[in-house]
């Protein structure tokens, strides 16, 4: 039977991506959670290698919480480093070394690529948690560019979105908006970000939304974007330097990886913040720490931050559906406001600017981008009314 060719939207970058091994500084078999499929999962018990039999049966387990899915059906055991348990001692896999890369589970097959389906549409990025994919998407100066092809796909992917021809319209005019406007370098990316903030709260305002409601919108806020002083709209709007900081709070107490853990110690240090609360004196460390750490990296490299902000877009704004944007754009937003945090009080030696900028951002997904106790940080937020969300995203952007 012949395999039908899929459609597939893919990042520029994506098909330069290669794992490079051992010769990578980290380990994506370490610092979180392993999830095995179901029918990997069930192949693992029912292995007859007596190579690895016993290794497999001892360190697998099945998944108990509510919502394990087909996809998480599984997991590996990790060791007292938190690094799975299938790892040989000189850091490579012996399921893929005994059984071969086919024997590995879905999670393993794709990481550090991510998969998603929008009306039979492949769409393929890749996770800033590996370091080598990190340095791919953030070092490209000339910022990220997307192309259309066909292909077959032989890995199913782990979310499907199907939606109308109508909501599929919105939803594309709704993302480019996004992407186009986060790439406007007329402006900073402070004011890009809160253009998008405006024009989200005038989409979730629409009475009705279509193609004939969306269009001027779209257009009125494109008239804005050659404005010379588009900042001038901001000018009025109270910096909260003390709700930044407090918000960080819950971010830089949170314990992972050492490598984590040493860097939020740095940036706490480094602002005078405590784990429990923060002084004038820590703001007053902020403030500085802006104008003399971020202000001169943001000067030569917001294209690192640009393009980390057009990778989130593209990965998690999937639907037309207002509260699916506002979601996904909040967690975006609470993200590039930790980040800045975490850029201005580590950030000091002129000459590692950009090795340090992508280390940051990588330990930074690596520890949180897939931690429940993150993701109930940024619900604290979403569970608010769609204007207070856009409140709070003006709150933790403006500097």
């Amino acid at each position: 039977m012949k395999e039908q060719l899929q459609r597939r939207l893919i990042p520029t970058y994506f098909n330069e991506f290669q794992c490079i091994g051992g010769a990578c500084e980290d380990t994506c078999c370490a610092g979180w959670r392993i999830d095995i499929d179901q029918k990997t999962f069930k192949k693992y018990k029912k292995e007859s290698n007596l190579n690895i039999k016993k290794e497999l049966q001892k360190n697998i387990k099945r998944n108990r919480s509510a919502d394990v899915n087909e996809f998480n059906y599984g997991q590996f055991k990790m060791d007292d480093n938190n690094a799975c348990t299938m790892l040989t001692k000189d850091g490579l896999c012996s399921i893929q070394n005994i059984l071969g890369a086919e024997a590995l589970c879905h999670t393993c097959t794709v990481y550090p690529r991510e998969i998603a389906t929008i009306n039979n549409i492949f769409e393929k990025t890749l996770t800033l948690s590996c370091p080598e994919a990190a340095r791919i998407i953030l070092n490209r100066p000339e910022g990220l560019d997307f192309i259309e092809e066909e292909g077959i796909e032989h890995i199913p992917s782990l979310t499907n979105f199907t939606q109308s021809i109508e909501e599929n319209e919105l939803f594309w005019k709704v993302r480019i908006f996004m992407i186009d406007t986060l790439q406007n370098r007329k402006h900073s990316l402070e004011t890009r970000l809160l253009i998008i903030a405006m024009f989200l709260q005038k989409y979730i305002e629409l009475k009705s939304l279509n193609a004939q409601t969306i269009e001027p919108l779209v257009q009125k806020y494109n008239t804005y974007l050659k404005m010379d002083d588009l900042q001038s709209l901001f000018k009025n709007i109270h910096i909260q330097y003390d709700k930044q900081l407090q918000f960080s709070l819950s971010i830089l107490n949170y314990k992972s990886s050492k490598e984590f853990n040493d860097l939020t110690t740095v940036i706490k240090n480094n602002l005078k913040l405590n784990d429990n609360n923060f002084l004038n004196e820590s703001i007053e460390e902020f403030k500085l720490a802006l104008s003399k750490n971020y202000i001169p990296f943001i000067s030569k490299y917001a294209f690192i931050l640009e393009n980390y902000l057009v990778n989130a877009v593209f990965e998690k704004i999937k639907q037309a559906n207002p509260q699916h944007i506002i979601d996904g754009f909040t967690s975006i937003c609470v993200d590039f406001a930790m980040l800045r945090i975490f850029i201005s009080g580590y950030l000091s030696n002129s000459e590692s600017l950009l090795e340090d900028a992508i280390y940051i951002i990588q330990k930074y997904n690596k520890s949180l981008s897939h931690n429940s106790s993150y993701k109930s940080i940024i619900s604290n937020i979403l569970q608010q009314n769609h204007a207070s969300i856009l409140s709070q995203i003006t709150m933790m952007i403006r500097i």
